[in-house]
């Protein structure tokens, strides 16, 4: 059963595409995708260890608590890349060299 989890989510196959995303593409919203990749891939992998564990509800549960975490990351994550881009005119992340004024 873990191995189907495990394959199905491809924990590591998305933790990596989402590091990689992370550490490749400059534009910050495709550096958010990203992080929400890794995070995934981090959860998917929780919930399966917990299955077997055999703890299902309780690994459900800090699952849930992930993505809540997760979607409040992405809303301060998207308001900050609102403002950046209001300040910049620009989403690549290398043209942040300074950040003042």
């Amino acid at each position: 059963m873990l191995e189907t989890y495990l394959l199905f989510s491809s924990s590591i196959l998305l933790f990596i595409i989402g590091l990689v995303t992370l550490l490749i593409r400059r534009n910050l919203i495709f550096m958010l995708i990203g992080l929400e990749l890794m995070l995934n891939g981090a959860n998917l992998n929780l919930v399966a260890a917990g299955r077997l564990q055999h703890l299902p509800l309780e690994a459900e549960m800090l699952g849930m608590f992930v993505l809540v975490v997760a979607v409040a990351e992405v809303a301060v994550g998207i308001a900050l890349v609102v403002q950046l881009f209001k300040a910049f005119r620009t989403s690549d992340a290398g043209r942040f060299n300074h950040l003042e004024g």
